[in-house]
């Protein structure tokens, strides 16, 4: 008997096998989805625990704010249960390379290969001296190759060789890290604040004292999956003990510290009495060097007044004989005249005698007078001597008294500058000995070095990593379930139908002694097989297809080399078992009545049901005006109400299904990006600038966009990446960019501040931040609350939360430039430019002549910015068309099952109308009319129904620093619905064949149809 009852199950397989495979595709669909989406997460804890353990990433990273000592890190290395222990240098520096920059973060890496963190090698090599170094791999790939060399920059005052032997290095390799999985590699003091990549180099090369951080690497046991609970129950003990060991080295490095400190101030101190000694030492050989120099000049001043004395003392001594020449010249001339006159007289009366005598007398005369004439010019000549020896001997002595001035003057210019530096000096040493004073004071305040203790949970990468996971199980848990209970409500329709259909069959088992359990096993078999069958091809799906669909997407995201798919066998019979035992549990619920009837009951035809008036009927005025095959169509929609119910919900959640993945599509892509690129961010252009750069480098970048592009305007801003964590600590630290604009006033127009709620504008105001609102979200604060900020892991500052903005990409804290002074105690210097750009312009020659420019660090565009989150949401289009293909199945074996079950139904009303002379495409449109309707009530149901799938899949999709537009566009309404109607016009236009091949004397002839 129980091979008659198999052989009849298998033959009832075979002839009614499209009932069979619609139970087999709906289960295969509903398994492989939901083995698919719960194997991602295992899949990627899986893959990234096995990274993990291959490359040693640390379990545990200490920071120090004085940094570690060797004795620091051997109390670390006696713990037991401890594998390894790994002192790291670092520290962050400017990279230049073939007229590129970026900040770098200088790692240190063992000569012999590194123990914790092992940087896995890409391509090439790793160095081998001190010359050379290995690159993490670069995010768009536009790093140093290899064979490049590098030239590092402190970017500070203190130049990089006092920390590095060498900063000129050739790149021989390339790596990836543990420690970074995520595209972000942190942030910085320098340049931007953003770190741009990783450099790796020999620990030798480090000139440094103490080591900057120590990696921790437990000895857990192999095979402990890192997501684990038994990995972390087993690490997080170590955390008391390195604290015990923090506040014990504390309290010693302390002692050190102040032990140093005060050499360091005695040492000063000797520095500064023999300094002082020395400065009071010169200033007394300076004055006395100025003191002779006075006398000197005194003396010289003596000398010459003695001389000018002298000087005019012969000169009126000259003047005086000239003076007492000139009286007997004139005496001289008085005589001569008179004896002229005598001569003359005499002329007048003398006689022949005479004449002789006064001839004699005459040349006498002459000779006096030519002798008065030349006494007369020689004392002229004397006089004029006399006088250019005086003016001579008076500019003499006026240039010497003016050098004797001058001398004057800058002497007393000496004692006048000698006296301000000494007044000077002395200021200094004062301040000096109270500086030196107050050091010495407060060398109790000194505080014990405090140890910072970071878990793998506290890694930036790890964190979103296993955030992802999280977020992707909570879609596996929520999606498969729409299938299973589609998958039951299938079976539910199609096992009744069949058990309907063979009632007179079972009669004449029961009546041949077949007991209830032998006749249900058919059945239970037929929709276990078909439940078992798909459940076996949903796994191989689930388990190979949709984990490397989603692995391609994460790929894109994080820097996991190997990603490979595993079977789960917990999740196959999780999944297998609720399917099979959904299918068997309905088909078990339809044979329940049957099989309680007696065999003469369902041997004879079940009379069919009594007919009633629908609730339409009794609306008269409406009713009346509907035509007799309309009138057909309502009835048999409200007649069956399982049929009509199971093609609603399976329509509906093809609907559904639809919204939420287009929504998804709008979400993630069209809406973020309209907002956040057309609407948030209005400038066209950023430049960032290095460290220091001044105001003339900062005009020349603006008066060069103003030449090349007329027309452009633009603002500065001081721009810097930090980290942002709740007051209380108890969310992780967040990467974040600080913006202060420095004009308050003028930032609107380039960077949209509104309230996310509201959409109203935003000011700056001096006593408080606006942060944007994913940030607040992840953070847990609200307006009036506090958070902490940070550029490293040491000094932090608290900020108050005055505005929560709109924002869609980065977290962004914003605050004006009298805030930020009163937060960091020092004024904002921007280091920012964003342009609004006018006209028509090259980005391609913008670009390079900027960058060639002194104090540019980068140029970035904002459609490269827009472009680059078009390709990071190219992993989206993956999962949207899982979603739209998996809905397309669903509705497609759902409207083919139930509209092959009610063709089956009415066989012989079709045949009936047939007979009665109606058409096929008439027939056709008596039944397709009815899956019309039922899509239309479905569909109106699924597209309701799709808004909060649509936000509950959102919500758990969301990745880090992006957020999601929580809307869905009215086109994907429309296509949703366009689509469902579409797919119920494909089964209709597959069943027109079935309806067309209804032998109509054959469908009369049976009665049991």
């Amino acid at each position: 008997m129980g091979k008659i009852i198999i052989k009849n199950a298998f033959r009832e397989i075979k002839t009614t096998l499209n009932r069979f495979l619609a139970i087999m595709l709906i289960v295969m669909i509903g398994v492989a989805f939901y083995t698919g989406l719960k194997a991602v997460g295992p899949d990627l804890k899986n893959c990234a625990s096995d990274y993990f353990e291959k490359n040693n990433f640390m379990d545990y990273r200490l920071v120090s704010s004085a940094g570690f000592s060797e004795e620091d890190l051997k109390e670390i290395e006696k713990l037991n249960g401890i594998k390894y222990v790994q002192p790291v240098y670092s520290m962050d520096a400017f990279q230049y390379w073939d007229n590129h920059s970026y900040v770098a973060h200088l790692v240190s890496i063992p000569m012999s290969g590194g123990s914790i963190n092992i940087p896995l090698l890409i391509e090439g090599r790793m160095p081998k001296d001190l010359s050379e170094c290995v690159i993490d791999k670069q995010k768009h790939g536009n790093g140093p190759k290899i064979g490049e060399q590098i030239t590092l920059s402190s970017g500070t005052d203190t130049p990089i060789s006092e920390s590095l032997e060498n900063n000129k290095l050739t790149v021989v390799g390339i790596v990836q890290t543990p420690q970074y999985i995520t595209k972000e590699r942190g942030s910085s003091r320098l340049g931007t604040g953003k770190v741009g990549g990783i450099v790796f180099m020999p620990a030798e090369n480090f000139k440094f004292n103490f080591y900057s951080e120590i990696l921790v690497k437990a000895s857990v046991e192999p095979g402990v999956n890192s997501f684990s609970e038994e990995y972390v129950s087993f690490i997080e003990k170590f955390r008391g003990e390195f604290e015990n060991i923090s506040l014990k080295r504390s309290d010693i490095r302390r002692e050190i510290i102040l032990n140093d400190a005060k050499a360091k101030i005695d040492e000063q101190e000797n520095e500064y009495e023999s300094a002082k000694l020395e400065a009071e030492r010169k200033f007394s050989e300076n004055i006395k060097n100025l003191d002779e120099a006075k006398s000197k000049l005194q003396d010289a001043q003596t000398l010459l007044d003695k001389k000018e004395k002298e000087s005019q003392d012969s000169f009126e001594n000259s003047k005086l004989q000239l003076e007492e020449a000139r009286k007997n010249l004139e005496a001289s001339k008085n005589d001569y005249e008179e004896k002229l006159k005598a001569y003359r007289d005499a002329l007048l009366v003398s006689n022949g005698k005479q004449l002789e005598a006064l001839n004699q007398q005459k040349i006498q005369l002459d000779a006096a007078k030519a002798a008065i004439e030349n006494s007369e010019k020689e004392l002229e000549k004397k006089e004029k001597e006399l006088e250019e020896i005086a003016e001579q001997a008076q500019i003499s002595f006026e240039k010497q008294r003016n050098e004797l001035l001058e001398q004057s003057k800058a002497l007393e210019t000496s004692y006048d500058e000698l006296n301000k530096k000494k007044h000077e000096t002395d200021q200094k040493f004062l301040q000096t000995k109270e500086q030196r004073d107050e050091a010495r004071e407060n060398l109790n305040d000194i505080s014990a070095p405090e140890w910072h203790i970071f878990e793998r949970d506290e890694n930036p990468g790890y964190a979103d990593f296993k955030g992802a996971i999280d977020r992707t199980s909570g879609i596996a848990s929520l999606l498969p379930i729409f299938f299973f209970a589609i998958a039951a409500l299938v079976c539910l329709t199609t096992m009744t139908r069949m058990v309907e259909e063979q009632r007179t069959q079972i009669g004449t088992l029961k009546a041949l002694g077949y007991g209830s359990t032998a006749i249900a096993f058919k059945y239970i078999f037929y929709a276990a097989s078909a439940s078992i069958t798909g459940s076996i091809l949903g796994c191989l799906i689930g388990f190979n297809l949709i984990p490397s669909v989603i692995f391609a997407a994460y790929k894109i995201l994080y820097a996991i080399p190997e990603m490979h798919g595993e079977f789960y066998f917990g999740i196959a019979f999780s999944a297998s078992f609720f399917a099979v035992a959904v299918t068997v549990a309905a088909t078990m619920i339809t044979c329940i009545a049957s099989l309680k009837a007696v065999p003469s009951e369902l041997m004879r035809p079940q009379a069919p049901k009594a007919g009633k008036k629908i609730l339409l009927e009794r609306i008269s005025f409406f009713w009346s005006r509907l035509k007799f095959t309309q009138k057909v169509t309502v009835r048999n929609l409200f007649r069956y109400k399982k049929r009509f119910w199971m093609t609603t919900l399976g329509v509906a959640c093809c609907s559904a299904m639809l919204v939420a993945g287009l929504g998804l599509r709008d979400s993630m892509a069209t809406q973020v990006s309209q907002k956040q690129f057309d609407e948030i961010l209005k400038y066209d252009l950023s430049v960032q600038c290095r460290e220091g750069v001044s105001q003339g480098e900062l005009s020349d970048a603006e008066n060069f966009l103003q030449s090349i592009s007329p027309g452009t305007s633009f603002t500065q801003t001081v721009s810097k990446n930090i980290t942002a964590q709740n007051s209380e600590k108890t969310s992780e630290q967040i990467d974040c960019s600080l913006t202060v604009p420095m004009d308050v006033q003028k930032f609107g127009s380039y960077f949209a501040l509104r309230d996310y709620k509201t959409l109203a504008p935003l000011n700056l105001f001096d006593n408080g931040a606006i942060i944007s609102r994913k940030l607040a979200k992840m953070l847990g604060v609200s307006i009036g609350d506090e958070i902490t900020i940070s550029e490293d892991e040491v000094e932090t500052h608290h900020i108050l939360i005055t505005g929560i903005c709109e924002n869609y990409i980065q977290h962004y804290i914003f605050m004006s430039p009298d805030y930020y002074k009163e937060i960091y105690d020092q004024t904002a210097k921007a280091n920012q430019i964003l342009f609004k750009l006018g006209g028509e312009y090259s980005s391609e020659k913008i670009s390079s002549e900027l960058m060639n420019m002194d104090g540019i660090s980068s140029v970035r565009f904002k459609s490269d910015s827009r472009e680059d989150f078009k390709n990071l949401l190219k992993s989206i289009d993956y999962l949207i068309w899982v979603i739209i293909v998996s809905a397309a199945l669903l509705a497609l074996v759902v409207l083919y099952t139930l509209t092959a079950i009610n063709i089956n139904e009415r066989f012989r009303e079709i045949a009936t109308i047939k007979v009665l002379g109606f058409y096929d495409n008439e027939v056709s449109s008596y039944i397709t009319k009815e899956s019309y309707l039922l899509t239309l009530f479905g569909a109106a149901i699924g597209l309701l129904a799709g808004i909060p799938l649509h936000g509950y899949i959102l919500g758990s999709a969301e990745v880090g620093n992006v957020m999601y537009v929580e809307n869905i566009l009215p086109q994907s309404f429309l296509i949703s619905a366009m689509l469902t109607f579409a797919f119920t016009w494909l089964v209709n236009k597959i069943m027109n064949g079935a309806l067309k091949k209804i032998d109509m004397v054959e469908a009369l002839k049976n009665s049991d149809r």
